[in-house]
């Protein structure tokens, strides 16, 4: 039995989905803007640092007491913590190989598709 509606609920009402926001900050500095190279699959990724936050770690207040109970074993929830987050986590990895896989993703569905030929325009 649901005690809340997921997110994905769309009331009786006919109204839209809640929509999910985060408390989070991202940068994303354009270094500059040029003509684009042959061969250069685009978006392209220069750098990238710090990891995502697990999902429904509490915004950014819960997810920096989950910093500090990871870093400290004898914090009260460090066990918890770690069995939580799957004992890998690494608040430093970007996890570059996942976003190069996503923009990837982005430049393939992004890429020109061949047109059909036009036709010759007719002569006068």
């Amino acid at each position: 039995m649901l005690q809340h509606p997921p997110p994905w609920h769309i009331d009786a009402a006919g109204g839209r989905p809640p929509h999910r926001l985060h408390d989070w900050d991202h940068s994303i500095r354009i270094e500059r803007v040029t003509e684009a190279s042959p061969g250069v699959t685009y978006p392209r990724l220069l750098k990238a640092s710090g990891a995502c936050p697990p999902e429904d770690v509490g915004g950014a207040p819960g997810y920096e007491e989950f910093l500090e109970a990871l870093a400290d074993p004898d914090h009260e929830q460090h066990d918890d913590m770690v069995g939580w987050s799957g004992a890998s986590f690494d608040p430093e990895d970007a996890r570059i190989d996942r976003i190069v896989e996503r923009f990837d993703q982005l430049a393939k569905k992004w890429s020109p598709r061949p047109g059909k030929p036009k036709a010759p325009k007719p002569t006068p």
